[in-house]
């Protein structure tokens, strides 16, 4: 298994074998849940929400959500409601959702 200490590309790339070919945008933002100590989200430029278990036996991502039109630019998990995530991309849009659900 990939331990996020030894592969710094396994959030853009979730474990596949060529890096060079899947990383072709940046990473723009991630988040570590306050609820559980092994899940992250991250956002991306090529307008993707990612959420990650890096302690999951098998592949890492968890979800992937395509809902910004432009770059997504930020995204934070809330302190109060388990599970509820909001992101921002280029394309005006702030988004709200809880994890388990669509944007």
């Amino acid at each position: 298994a990939c331990m996020l200490s030894f592969c710094p590309n396994a959030l853009c790339c979730s474990h596949a074998a060529d890096v060079a070919a899947c990383c072709r945008y940046a990473v723009r933002r991630v988040q570590f849940s306050p609820h559980a100590e092994s899940v992250l989200a991250s956002c991306s430029y090529d307008m993707s929400v990612k959420l990650w278990d890096y302690k999951a036996p098998e592949d890492a991502l968890l979800r992937s959500w395509d809902h910004h039109t432009e770059f997504a630019i930020g995204l934070d998990f809330s302190l109060l409601r388990e599970g509820l995530m909001a992101s921002a991309g280029w394309d005006e849009w702030t988004c709200v959702w809880h994890q388990s659900g669509m944007p």
